[in-house]
């Protein structure tokens, strides 16, 4: 019985790579457990406002339909928008580094876990006048730190600008 028990710890330790301590392999482990399980708690939390989100919007379209219909007589024309659906998507994730940055679309193809940072510059001073960081990948309609530009540009109306490539007052709050 004995030779049993050290030839099953023989196999054991063979098994083993170098420097590495089950204990401490098992505990990293249960850490990385329990972080899945907090991340997965938040995309649930996350969809859950998401839901709400698209449920009153999704309630306001059946409202405007419903009072066009009223108005006019007539079924609204096109499809009837779909109720949004509880719960996580197949698509939600989390970083567990990160979880304020989002996958981005990246220039050139591909997606890299990151943020969206901008930055106004004043066309004819070439002066920072507004700086800002969104999770959105498209920074269209993001560009809202009018507060940050100095009193004197504000004074004189909206400036000119140039943001990443746009121009114009267009993305302006």
């Amino acid at each position: 019985m004995q030779d049993l028990f050290a030839l099953a710890e023989s196999a054991d330790r063979a098994d083993v790579t170098d420097g590495v301590s089950l204990p401490e392999e098992i505990k990293r482990r249960e850490d990385r457990l329990k972080v899945m399980a907090a991340a997965k708690a938040k995309i649930v939390a996350r969809a859950a406002e998401r839901h709400e989100r698209e449920k009153a919007l999704y309630e306001q379209k059946m409202a405007t339909r419903a009072d066009k219909q009223e108005r006019t007589g007539k079924k609204p024309g096109g499809k009837s928008p779909k109720a949004p659906k509880p719960g996580p998507r197949a698509s939600d994730q989390i970083n567990l580094t990160d979880e304020e940055s989002r996958v981005m679309p990246v220039a050139g193809g591909g997606f890299e876990q990151a943020y969206n940072a901008q930055a106004a510059v004043d066309a004819t001073t070439m002066l920072v006048v507004g700086t800002g960081v969104t999770q959105a990948p498209n920074p269209d309609g993001h560009f809202k730190f009018p507060h940050l530009w100095p009193p004197k540009l504000l004074q004189a109306g909206r400036p000119n600008y140039r943001c990443l490539g746009w121009s114009g007052t267009g993305h302006l709050a």
